[in-house]
């Protein structure tokens, strides 16, 4: 599996334990990371302290934005597997987007108190969404067959003990074998009548 494809490609499909897996190590770096974020600077910073600061957090934010890409591609890649679309989680960011948007408008502009509540409300209802949306492809089983995303992911137990991937098509349904009919007994070959004794030839007395 490429590393390169796994964190960052919105193609192909993922299994449910690749998906934990990949959120909870990419939870873990975030962790790690917000742990050496230096102390938040004062609300009226001059130039330069706003300049120091961001160059000491800005490896912290690039870390971020790459954690965040690889959880969308795996959720996307995740609803792949069980034969869903990427766009309903794109839908979600830019209701998230906007949101936030109106969040801001409401504190920049003090006296519109409708887009605070709008703001709020269509955030939270993104992010519950997206709560949901990652509990589905944590635990939703996976199709077992190949579909337009890419080819099945289950493995087949061989005679040797190793298991091979089963690519390409669906596997097709045998039922049960059917008995094996004996072969027909050749029929006997015709036997030839003998040919008729010659009749003894008499000899008279001379």
């Amino acid at each position: 599996m490429n590393l390169a494809w796994l964190l960052y490609s919105f193609e192909g499909r993922i299994g449910r334990r690749t998906f934990v897996l990949l959120w909870v190590s990419t939870l873990a770096v975030q962790l790690a990371v917000a742990a050496f974020l230096p102390p938040n600077i004062d609300d009226d910073p001059t130039p330069q302290l706003a300049a120091a600061h961001f160059n000491k957090i800005w490896p912290s934010l690039l870390a971020g934005f790459f954690c965040a890409w690889a959880n969308l591609a795996s959720i996307v890649k995740r609803r792949h597997d069980f034969g869903g679309t990427g766009w309903p989680l794109l839908a979600d960011i830019l209701a998230c987007a906007a949101g936030l948007a109106l969040w801001w408008v409401s504190a920049v502009y003090r006296n519109v108190p409708l887009a605070a509540l709008t703001g709020e409300a269509v955030f939270f209802l993104g992010a519950a969404y997206a709560l949901w949306l990652v509990l589905l492809c944590a635990f939703y089983p996976g199709e077992k067959v190949a579909n337009f995303y890419g080819p099945s992911r289950v493995t087949k137990k061989q005679p040797s003990g190793k298991t091979q991937r089963c690519v390409g098509a669906p596997p097709r349904i045998v039922g049960k074998p059917r008995p094996v009919e004996p072969a027909p007994a050749p029929a006997p070959a015709p036997q030839s009548s003998p040919a008729p004794k010659a009749a003894a030839q008499k000899f008279g007395r001379r």
